[in-house]
């Protein structure tokens, strides 16, 4: 119950944020593709803590642009997303990636925001740091680690695609899984040039994009390839997608066509 509660309300803070950043057309397509995600739908009915991790990443994303992008900067904003920040990085940690995230993204829009961002996780640091240090000290100088399932995982084109496939329909299938990831992609590039008279928009979509895209780049350098440390990109894949559909087809006929076919 508590997973489903998490899902339900993960497709509700979705729907606030991108209609906030965007619009509420993009919002909805957005709420109704992380909706009918197939493996949305598994981790909302799953007693682990996947579905709160994502309704976490979405609130994290969310007060991050309040803060640091849209001028919003209160207390009561920020104490909001430490909150959140701690309970995510307990939940998960590669939560890490997008906290990676959000310092490049600093960095490339203000780079004085940094010491504002540091200051706000000081106490979720701390206080992540009393559970983490002893814990990842035991398990890494142990035998556990070096028997853990996800470092004995092959890392090759197949695998890539089907953990891609999984995240994107929950489903595996050669033939259609090929052809939605391609799709997704040139989608994602054409919405990108597209789009780029309009500077402002712009920067919002390549910032999700950076979230999304982050979480792959860090598993592949790792090589630890599992659908367990990219499912943080899931949340930011629904608003791309949902943002190229709403920008490339304007008819609503066609997007409700869109979405049947990805379902």
């Amino acid at each position: 119950l508590p997973s489903l509660i998490f899902g339900i309300l993960s497709v509700w803070f979705l729907y606030q944020f991108v209609s906030r950043i965007f619009n509420q057309r993009i919002a909805a397509i957005s709420a109704l593709l992380l909706t009918l995600n197939a493996y949305h739908i598994f981790i909302s009915t799953t007693a682990r803590g996947y579905s709160l991790f994502i309704m976490l990443v979405i609130l994290s994303a969310d007060y991050f642009f309040r803060i640091f992008l849209e001028n919003l900067t209160t207390k009561k904003n920020e104490i909001i997303f430490a909150f959140v920040n701690c309970l995510l990085i307990y939940t998960h940690l590669t939560a890490i990636n997008l906290f990676l995230g959000q310092i490049i993204i600093i960095f490339l829009t203000n780079k004085k925001n940094i010491i504002n961002w540091i200051k706000i996780h000081i106490i979720p640091i701390i206080l992540w740091s009393i559970w983490a240090i002893p814990s990842l000290n035991n398990k890494l100088n142990s035998d556990v680690i070096r028997g853990a399932w996800f470092l004995n995982i092959d890392f090759n084109l197949i695998t890539i695609s089907k953990t891609i496939q999984l995240l994107l329909f929950g489903t595996i299938n050669w033939l259609f899984g090929a052809m939605f990831i391609i799709l997704f992609i040139s989608a994602a590039i054409f919405t990108i040039f597209k789009q780029k008279e309009i500077l402002q928009t712009n920067k919002k979509i390549l910032y999700l994009l950076l979230f999304f895209l982050l979480p792959f780049i860090v598993t592949a350098a790792f090589g630890v390839w599992s659908i367990k440390f990219i499912i943080l990109a899931m949340p930011f894949m629904v608003v791309i997608a949902a943002y190229a559909m709403a920008t490339c087809c304007q008819h609503k006929i066609l997007i409700f066509i869109i979405t049947l076919a990805i379902v």
